[in-house]
């Protein structure tokens, strides 16, 4: 049996250049106009040999920070590609030099999509198939205007007869406001007709979307005259509306998006850059640099093959790990949280978000303190660093804060610190709840 190949499809490009002689970065030029404050480069630039960035005439300044950018001055982001401006350069169009490493193109026909009737599909099936909804849509609408085209024309002929019975006497004249039409704008149903049209006119005429029916105020009354047949536009409304909205969140990896019923998809894709400080220091693959009072357990874990664990059973007094690896945070705020569970009872931990010196001595020390129990429970705080002026000599220390139990045996997994941006800082624990922190800031190990 033959194969029949889909056309058009785009492939998938994995480029990484190792900035050798035999596999050299390449030189890039790019004419781009910065939207939203910045501009989206096609391949991720090497650090060291910088980015230029012309308006024609002259070279503007590379920021080292993000904040306070002024008109003329640029930040890059050289992780992902990204480079940033200020509102001023806002619409301006620039020319941009850099030598590329290489870029990620991920096409939307290879993102798989699956619901439970075990039919596969992917984004871009789904992308097509809107278009045809889209395209319904529209026919509607051209079939729609075709029909008000020509009540209108009715209309003008009305009118015109109305004039020329304005010649003919009073009769006449009653004869051509009888018959005249007076558009209003479209309600959901019959209802909202009567509430929102409260004090009509002889010969007002209103169509209702749910129906497609279109209503005549003629004798004292509302009467029905007629019905547009071709209804997608309220076919597609009332088919979208019948619909459960879902959220799914998409984690690093491959990831299956699974739906309860087979019906029309709408997705949306609300881009953000976030970045765990801690990288795969939090999710426990190794030792790495937890001191020694933290073991890898194999045995239980939240994610991945393996967690931190931490057995204070027969302690005299807390036990503590500190990460050796230290965090250079250029944000004013940040949320730090960890996954933990206890293997009995309900124990005690702290987790710090320690400040130490160039030297290594503490500087300063924020804390979260949490009774847990024997069930994986995310735990989180919030940091405002507005007033550190530097922030490159953090680390993450967990703690199990009682001991001399059983019950002091607790797995920690999944430690995030990450930045945030004042609104989010301002939003946890008022407009934002622990499931909507959960959601928005859930574990990464990276970018």
């Amino acid at each position: 049996m033959g194969i029949l190949l889909p056309k058009d499809v785009d492939s998938i490009m994995i480029v990484h250049r190792a900035g050798t002689a035999q596999d050299p970065y390449i030189d890039i030029q790019q004419t781009l106009k910065v939207a939203t404050n910045r501009v989206i480069l096609k391949e991720v630039p090497d650090e060291t040999t910088k980015v230029t960035v012309s308006d024609g005439t002259s070279n503007l300044v590379e920021s080292t920070s993000p904040k306070n950018l002024t008109e003329g001055t640029y930040y890059v982001d050289y992780r992902i590609g990204f480079v940033y401006f200020s509102d001023a350069d806002n619409g301006k169009t620039f020319d941009f030099s850099f030598k590329g490493t290489g870029v990620l193109n991920m096409p939307a026909s290879r993102i798989v999509l699956e619901d439970n009737q075990e039919t596969e599909k992917t984004l871009q099936d789904y992308i097509d198939e809107s278009d045809q909804h889209i395209q319904t849509a529209n026919d509607a609408i051209d079939n729609m205007n075709q029909v008000v085209e020509e009540t209108n024309e009715a209309k003008n002929n009305a009118n015109a007869q109305a004039q020329h019975a304005q010649t003919q006497g009073d009769y006449a004249k009653s004869v051509g406001d009888n018959v005249k039409t007076n558009w209003l704008a479209p309600v959901v149903s019959f209802t909202d007709v009567t509430n929102t049209y409260t004090s009509p006119t002889h010969g007002d005429t209103v169509m209702t979307t749910t129906d497609s029916k279109v209503y005549r105020y003629q004798n004292g009354q509302w009467d029905h005259t007629q019905t547009i047949t071709d209804s997608g536009i309220s076919d597609v409304q009332a088919e979208l509306a019948e619909q459960d909205q879902q959220t799914a969140n998409l984690v690093h990896g491959t990831q299956v998006v699974q739906s309860d019923q087979s019906s029309p998809l709408k997705v949306e894709f609300y881009p953000r850059t976030r970045i765990n400080y801690m990288g795969r220091e939090g999710s426990f693959h190794n030792q790495g640099k937890w001191n020694n009072n933290l073991v890898i357990d194999t045995s239980t874990y939240k994610f991945g093959t393996s967690s931190g664990k931490i057995d204070n059973s027969a302690g005299t007094k807390f036990k503590n790990s500190k990460n050796g690896m230290e965090m250079n945070i250029d944000k004013d705020y940040v949320i730090v949280g960890v996954w933990a569970k206890a293997e009995s009872g309900t124990p005690t931990i702290k987790v710090h978000l320690q400040e130490n010196d160039s030297t290594g001595s503490q500087v300063s020390v924020d804390t979260m303190q949490k009774t847990i129990n024997s069930n994986w429970n995310f735990y989180y705080f919030k940091v405002d660093l507005s007033a550190k002026t530097t922030k490159d000599h953090y680390k993450v220390i967990v703690e199990v804060y009682s001991f001399g139990t059983a019950d002091d045996i607790v797995y920690f997994d999944g430690v995030l610190a990450e930045e945030l941006t004042q609104e989010q800082f301002n939003a946890i624990g008022v407009s934002k709840t622990d499931e909507d922190v959960l959601r928005e800031h859930n574990y990464i190990e990276s970018v």
